[in-house]
């Protein structure tokens, strides 16, 4: 945990430019800062209040019965998130951080049943966090986090980085590689409305590489969760030039075509290719992700063949979509006379690369 004062420290002790985001939930704060020292300049009021107890009901489709979930201490909710965020966001602003991480989004509209419905919540509490964030942090440094239901990424209007994944776990080594197979296969569909955050990881965890790796090929932003003091310059140093900057890839990472429909954490055959594009050249990242997976009667991720191995996949230009001409292309070039030929000419182009 830092405070206030060692961030800003650390901030005019960097040789070069950085970026530290912050982590908050969508509906109050998390532990990651020295939140006291926010919550005892905060007006009580701005404070999210405890409302209604909840009993939560889950229709699990991993089993045949309903689950039940009693919030006793209720959920607290602000009622007033324009206040509350601008009372957050000037105080880490005035830390020297550069951004923010807004978590539990989707719990917004899980007690919506109490703030005048699920969707109406949600459009109110997302305008009144991008109106803050554009009033704290030049740039537009949001991330949106745990956001994946329509109500929540509908209302994005002013911000569009959104995590794609489960929480990055760095003591639990069984969710390492399912981590990586969940952002890739779900970029493929909402890279089509946002663009896909591939979460933070650590530098100088035993699967570092593998994340790093994944990161560099994913097209979002890369970006670590380190311990001040615990970090792998080697693997940094691959991932940025000289200055810090990061050479991204152009499009969301997506998985090749040939991985679409394979199960890539258990069938103990396939490895996942996941293709993106710059400029000038196509990226083909492939990894081997077996052996891990979410287990449904555990509730947890699991390690269920710890024996390894070592796998082989076919690589070609033809697995970036980018390169493959278009259907219009394609047919034209195969004769079919019912394709209008105004397209026949193009090429380099795919409904998957827009």
């Amino acid at each position: 945990m830092w405070t206030q004062s060692q961030r800003q420290q650390e901030h005019k002790a960097a040789r070069s430019p950085g970026c530290c985001v912050a982590c908050s939930a969508a509906v109050g704060v998390e532990g990651e800062l020295d939140w006291p020292g926010l919550t005892r300049s905060m007006p009580p009021n701005l404070l999210p209040r405890c409302v209604a107890q909840y009993r939560l009901h889950s229709n699990s489709h991993m089993r045949a019965r309903t689950h039940h979930l009693t919030l006793p201490a209720g959920v607290g909710v602000a009622d007033n998130p324009g206040a509350l965020y601008s009372a957050m966001h000037a105080y880490l602003a005035a830390a020297a951080v550069d951004g923010v991480k807004v978590d539990c989004q989707a719990g917004v509209g899980l007690v919506g049943s109490a703030l005048g419905g699920g969707p109406a919540a949600a459009r109110q509490f997302q305008a009144a966090l991008e109106d803050s964030i554009a009033a704290h942090f030049p740039g537009n440094h949001a991330i949106n986090c745990m956001c994946h239901s329509s109500e929540n990424f509908y209302r994005f209007s002013r911000t569009a980085v959104a995590r794609v994944s489960d929480d990055y776990y760095p003591r639990d080594p069984a969710s390492s590689t399912p981590h990586i197979g969940a952002c890739a296969f779900n970029s493929l569909y909402m890279g089509a409305l946002v663009q896909p955050d591939w979460d933070m990881f650590q530098s100088a965890h035993p699967a570092g590489v593998l994340h790093g790796m994944a990161r560099a090929v994913s097209g979002g932003a890369v970006y670590v969760s380190d311990k001040p003091g615990q970090h792998d310059f080697d693997l940094l140093r691959r991932l940025v030039l000289p200055d810090g900057a990061v050479l991204r890839a152009l499009l969301p990472g997506r998985p090749t075509r040939d991985c679409l429909f394979a199960d890539v954490l258990r069938d103990r055959q396939t490895l996942l290719k996941v293709w993106n594009a710059n400029p000038v050249v196509g990226l083909v990242g492939v990894f081997n992700l077996q052996g891990a997976s979410w287990d449904r009667n555990r509730r947890k991720f699991h390690v269920h063949d710890k024996r390894g191995q070592t796998l082989t996949t076919n690589i070609s230009p033809a697995d970036v979509e980018s390169f493959r001409p278009s259907a219009a292309a394609a047919a034209a070039a195969a004769g079919d006379d019912g394709v209008s030929g105004g397209d026949s000419g193009a090429s380099g182009s795919s409904r998957w690369a827009g």
